[in-house]
């Protein structure tokens, strides 16, 4: 990772962090994990009854972590040296989120675990029956319903502007977007963009902030979103992430901590969303601070004509 700097050649490329299926994806997880633990070179017998997450930095393989089906035991984990913490915060974090899915209720690592700090830091604590380890115990899987809220499966345009304005027209204080472009067709129309403004003016608290990685787009053709930055330059904040644009991450976004649109490929347009569901709304968020303080205003974006 190469975070940004006064020289604009440095950049920062974020960890993605992914499931792997071991039945369709057995040669990459064995290719991969080789690379961090190659006394793990071969299939184990307990590969084909466990979870595989693999993580990228840029266009290189970053680490693996393997948990076990039966108890929830982090069994394998290991990352290239260089931004260790990141990339074992990204990958425990995708089995927080993607664990529930397979039955699981908690996640345990020894107390001495190479990964302690990141362990901690993401709500690991002692286990009150063994002190020799750190659990954390995971919500239950609400793929479908979630505090009251059911899973919005999002195909077309229509489904994510409908979606997109009742979660800002629902948020009492903030909203955060991290997208490759603001895309037009999602975020350029008046209706979103009059919601966003009522929320500015809501509260002297109210928070909209944006973080795009490509801003051509932006300047070449204009934008509402863009508009109103200028107009709301206090409450509206629209900041440039510095990352490799052949990088595929995906776009969301939160109103408060619990209304959410996901849109795993930014390249398709399909995706899900919830109108309560902080479960899964707080990684997003994390995710989104991870990448704010990495990034910054552009001047050209400050300097184009509205």
């Amino acid at each position: 990772q190469r975070i940004m700097s006064d020289d604009s050649s440095l950049e920062y490329y974020p960890v993605h962090a992914q499931r792997a299926g071991w039945d369709t994806e057995q040669d990459t997880i064995l290719e991969q994990r080789r690379k961090f633990l190659p006394e793990m070179a071969h299939e184990r017998a307990v590969d084909a009854h466990a979870q595989h997450y693999l993580a990228s930095l840029g266009e290189e393989a970053a680490g693996y972590l393997r948990i076990n089906n039966a108890d929830g035991h982090i069994s394998a984990a290991a990352s290239r040296p260089e931004y260790a913490a990141d990339i074992a915060d990204a990958l425990l974090r995708q089995a927080i989120i993607d664990t529930p899915r397979h039955g699981l209720s908690r996640l345990y690592a020894e107390a001495n675990h190479p990964w302690r700090d990141s362990l901690l830091r993401l709500g690991f604590s002692t286990d009150n029956s063994d002190t020799g380890i750190l659990a954390f115990m995971l919500p239950p899987d609400r793929s479908g319903k979630a505090s009251g809220s059911e899973l919005v499966r999002l195909e077309h345009a229509s489904d994510f502007r409908q979606l997109s304005v009742q979660l800002v027209q629902q948020a009492a204080r903030s909203v955060v977007i991290f997208s490759d472009d603001l895309e037009a067709w999602l975020y350029d129309h008046d209706d979103f963009v009059t919601a966003l403004l009522d929320l500015a003016q809501k509260s002297r608290y109210s928070t909209i902030r944006i973080i795009v990685r490509d801003t051509r787009a932006l300047l070449e053709r204009g934008h509402r979103l863009l508009r109103a930055s200028h107009r709301a330059s206090d409450k509206i904040q629209l900041h440039k992430l510095p990352t490799s644009q052949t990088e595929k991450l995906p776009c969301f976004m939160v109103a408060d901590d619990n209304g959410l649109i996901l849109r795993p490929d930014p390249q398709i347009m399909q995706g899900i969303g919830y109108t309560d569901y902080r479960a899964r709304a707080k990684p997003l968020l994390d995710q989104f601070e991870q990448y704010w303080v990495r990034s910054y205003i552009d001047p050209d974006l400050r300097q184009h004509t509205v």
